[in-house]
Formats: C-alpha cells, structure tokens, sequence
C-alpha cells in the first residue's frame, strides 16, 4: 500500500537516513518507496547503500533481485535472489527452491513443473493455456501444482492439457518439496511472483495469446490508437520511457494509457508527467490513472 502522500514519505525517508546514515533498514525503506513509486534505478542504489552497511543481509539482497528483474536484468537477478538464499537457507523459498532435480543427472526428457495460484479465468488464462497447450504439442512432460482450490472452467481447460495435475493449496513447505522431488522436476517455475527469490529457477516468458475465436488486434479507422499497460510502475526505467516516447514521435495521432495504484496520487502523476517528457512524450497524449478491475 502506497502512502497518500509520497512526497511526505520520500521526505519521512531522507530525514531518518540524515539522523543515522549508517542505518541499513533506513536506506531499505527508502529503497522500498521508491521501487513502489516507479522508480528502479534508485531504488536499486537505496538498497545497495543498506547492503554495504550490512553484508550479508538475505533481505536486500531480495530486494536487489527484484530491482534488477524490474529493469529485464534476468541473469543478475536470478544471482541476486541465489545469493538471498544462500545466506537464509531456512526460508520457505530455499525448501522449494531446493526441490527440483539437478538435469545433469536426469535423462533426455526435462521435466518442467510450474506452480501457482491463478489457474482459473483472469487476465493471465490465454497465456497460461497457450503455454500448456505449447508444451502438450512438443511432448514436453509437464506437472502443474495449483495453491487454489477453486476449479472453473478455464481451470479445466487447462487441467486437459496438461493432465499431471496436484490442488497443493493448504499443503506444507516440507510436504510440496517432497512431492516435487518425488515427481522427479528438473525445473519449477513459480508464475506467481516474476523471477522472485522463491522457487523460480527460470523465467517464464508471456507473449500475446488471445482467446481462439478472438479478432486480430486492429484499430479501427475511425479513431487514433491507444496504447495501454496497466501494472506496477516499478518496471518503468529509462529505457522504457524512451521506448514509449520513440513510439509517440512515431505515431503523432496516438495516445498512451498508464493505470497503477500509484498513480491514485497527483504528485506521482507529475513526476511521471515530467519523466515521459524529457524522453518526447508529450503529457497531453499520456493519460495517467488509478487501476481497474
């Protein structure tokens, strides 16, 4: 949750590092803030400055993890989030984490797990069935472990194409690691959280996979085009804006749509404003708002 006023709690954060600069947990929440306020790159120095206060410390370096993963740094990110686990070996994570076999020692055929909690109808099912159903045309042996006990029909869409399935919700760290290692997985990829410290060992690529009987995507004639993402500012590093602004010089009649939690907040819409315009895109063509349903 977002405090109501960021440019009370930015200052709030500064104030408690100016009284103790040697406080690694004030570096962190500041690090904290600014990755939920959009802002990567400096989140990711934040919590660099509370790492070297304390070495060793398993929570930034999560924290690094997911900075790195938000700017699309996949490799530094996986190694950040080994090394959190390394140092907390006793975290729910490493158990899962651990589960999976080492393919060196396993035969031709990898065996992929993926583990999750949203196997049911949502903005994820297109993708998450296109993807099983890919595994199911090359042969691929797959085992789904689902933490939900609800089934609809998208669920049972994709309990058709991939049959190795377990309802794991409710079942315990050490039980779901034995079950996996039983299952013989060589990777397990948890969808829940994005190259997270938990139990992904790779990343799970999504492209556009639209319902069967869907259009092509077109825009109509009538109208300029709209282009729309609506998610967590925290991915939004310079690269990103640069992107947007190439495409918006690119299209002059088109428009571009944001919606976070974080954008609730006028100040934060200003200083994304500001941000998408030193990279070309002018605020008179960016809408910027709260999230949807």
């Amino acid at each position: 949750m977002l405090p109501d006023d960021t440019d009370e709690a930015l200052a709030t954060t500064a104030a408690a590092i100016a009284r103790d600069p040697a406080s690694p947990s004030a570096h962190a929440a500041r690090g904290d803030l600014l990755r939920r306020l959009g802002l990567p790159c400096e989140a990711l120095d934040a919590y660099r400055r509370a790492l070297a206060l304390r070495p060793g410390w398993a929570d930034a370096w999560q924290a690094i993890g997911h900075c790195l993963a938000d700017r699309g740094d996949a490799a530094h990110s996986r190694a950040a989030f080994s090394r959190a686990r390394a140092l907390r070996p006793d975290r729910r994570e490493a158990t899962l984490a651990g589960a999976a076999r080492d393919p060196a020692g396993a035969g031709d055929a990898t065996r992929i797990g993926y583990i999750g909690a949203d196997f049911h109808d949502g903005p994820r099912a297109p993708f998450l069935l296109a993807l099983l159903r890919g595994h199911a045309a090359r042969g691929d042996e797959v085992r789904v472990y689902a933490r939900q006990r609800a089934r609809d029909t998208a669920t049972e869409a994709m309990m058709a194409a991939a049959p190795r399935w377990a309802f794991v919700d409710g079942e315990g760290d050490e039980a779901l690691a034995r079950r996996i290692r039983e299952d013989g997985v060589d990777r397990l990829l948890d969808l829940d959280d994005r190259l997270s410290g938990g139990s992904v060992l790779e990343r799970c690529p999504f492209a556009w996979a639209g319902p069967e009987d869907a259009p092509s995507p077109a825009v109509p004639e009538s109208r300029p085009p709209v282009f729309g993402r609506f998610g967590s500012l925290a991915s939004l590093d310079g690269a990103t804006l640069h992107a947007w602004g190439t495409i918006l010089r690119a299209v002059p009649e088109g428009r571009l749509l944001l919606g976070d939690a974080a954008l609730n907040d006028p100040r934060v819409r200003e200083r994304l404003a500001r941000r998408l315009a030193l990279h070309g895109a002018d605020p008179a063509r960016v809408g910027l708002r709260g999230p949807v349903p």
